[in-house]
């Protein structure tokens, strides 16, 4: 659409004519319940068919009641194609006189499927917290909730991963809500039509680029072929419920068996007679409560399972300088012996040349912005916004370092970024810090570079960093 169409519509209108359409007894009830009870919303809106849908109907199901924040992220993946995107919501939120905020990405190269839902959730979530909004309200319909299932199916993944998603999600600092999750896309797609509501299409979603988008396509070309007369669809939905009512049952049970999963030590005795699902949560729940969350995987479970209903005495080593020990009817983490500390490094004034560390070789070189990209995929090149003879300083990671990660607004912890990138501790000993003469962190190999160190749109010349590991 035009700017000049964009912003001739009529959105009260449209809004108004789509709940008759959708009336609040379509959504889902938990949902309703939900909105009902928290008065400030933080809704996500991408200017796509499902968030154009679900916008003007919690405007009109719950406007006049509800402080209602519009939330979009310009990924700047498809330059002024995402730039109209943002101009399609932010004319539609302003036209219902909602609140509209959004944040562009500054990275223009294409990132995977996962990079770029990351990015988004961490801006979302920065949102919700600036305007204290009680839950982010979400888009996502019947369709989305068959391909993720299928998705998780395909990974292995369990009845809690696969009853999700939950029309109403709670985590550990938000909650996400999603009305539409009983509705299909067809149902959603054929109701705007009807009354003639428009919407931003995104051409990436015609393309093989995510493996969403090549599922979608698969599901569209066969499933109704191959199931036929079956309501499969509802199917899916009804397999979802089943599967949630499954995992609040065993949650349930686990919480009755009152069996304490905090301390390093672990009553076999009380729970070997459990059934299996029973035993594997609670030990999955005490791995995590001991921070030893790569144990918890299927594979390392099944074999901890298998030694306690056996009464096998094993040793696990950890990648952490701890091990799991399981005997008689204990299973304990034990602390082994430290091994012995990487080589400490600290370079403290490197104007020009490579540098040579323990781990590897650390180059630096002047550029020209248009040289190259931004960024790696694997982030083993940084490139800086900063005087190419710049003084640097190297040195090792310490516990307590924080940086503010490109992309983000706030400091996050070294520690954090690793285990996100799933870097181990050995690993991250060995790689080099680098920071500034204020001995602010610019850049950690694996990790994006400093916000405030990222190239600039005017930058014309910057500095290249390249870690080659040993």
């Amino acid at each position: 659409m035009t700017v000049t169409a964009i912003q001739e519509q009529d959105w009260n209108y449209y809004s108004q004519s789509l709940c008759t359409l959708i009336p609040r007894s379509k959504l889902e009830p938990d949902a309703v319940d939900f909105i009902n009870q928290n008065r400030s919303l933080g809704l996500c809106c991408s200017g796509g068919m499902d968030s154009v849908c679900l916008l003007l109907l919690i405007h009109s199901h719950f406007g006049p009641s509800h402080r209602i924040v519009v939330l979009h992220y310009n990924h700047n993946t498809r330059g002024e194609e995402n730039n109209v995107d943002e101009f399609f919501v932010k004319t539609l939120a302003t036209s219902l006189s909602l609140v509209f905020f959004s944040e562009k990405r500054e990275n223009t190269q294409n990132s995977s499927e996962k990079i770029l839902r990351q990015d988004r959730y961490d801006f979302f979530l920065r949102a919700i917290r600036s305007f204290d909004c009680s839950c982010l309200v979400l888009g996502h319909h019947m369709d989305d909730l068959i391909e993720s299932m299928l998705m998780r199916l395909a990974k292995g993944y369990g009845p809690r991963a696969l009853a999700s998603p939950q029309a109403v999600q709670r985590f550990a600092d938000h909650v996400r809500v999603r009305p539409l999750l009983n509705t299909r896309r067809s149902f959603i797609e054929k109701s705007l039509k009807n009354i003639g509501i428009p919407w931003q299409e995104d051409p990436s979603n015609g393309t093989d680029l995510y493996l969403r988008n090549r599922l979608r396509s698969c599901i569209k070309r066969n499933f109704d072929e191959i199931f036929q007369d079956r309501d499969w669809r509802s199917g899916f939905a009804m397999a979802r419920h089943l599967m949630a009512e499954d995992s609040e049952a065993l949650d349930q049970i686990l919480v009755a068996s009152a069996v304490s999963t905090d301390a390093k030590m672990l009553n076999l005795h009380e729970i070997r007679s459990m059934p299996r699902a029973i035993i594997r949560r609670i030990l999955s729940l005490w791995l995590v409560n001991n921070n030893l969350v790569a144990m918890a995987s299927f594979k390392h479970l099944s074999n901890i399972i298998d030694w306690v209903i056996n009464r096998e005495a094993k040793t696990i080593g950890c990648a952490d300088n701890r091990s799991i020990e399981i005997q008689n009817d204990w299973i304990v983490i034990r602390q082994l012996d430290k091994p012995e500390r990487p080589r400490e490094f600290m370079f403290g004034n490197w104007l020009h040349g490579d540098l040579y560390l323990p781990s590897g070789v650390l180059k630096r070189r002047k550029i020209h912005v248009h040289d190259g990209a931004l960024a790696t995929d694997d982030n083993t090149i940084a490139r800086l916004s900063m005087d190419g003879n710049a003084k640097l300083i190297v040195r090792n990671w310490n516990h307590g370092d924080r940086y503010i990660p490109f992309g983000l607004a706030g400091y996050k912890k070294l520690k954090k970024c690793f285990c996100e990138r799933k870097i181990s501790v050995n690993v991250r000993k060995i790689l080099p810090v680098v920071t500034n003469g204020s001995g602010e962190i610019l850049w950690v190999p694996g990790l994006p570079v400093s916000n405030d160190a990222r190239i600039k749109f005017n930058d014309k010349l910057a500095l290249e960093l390249t870690f080659l590991r040993r």
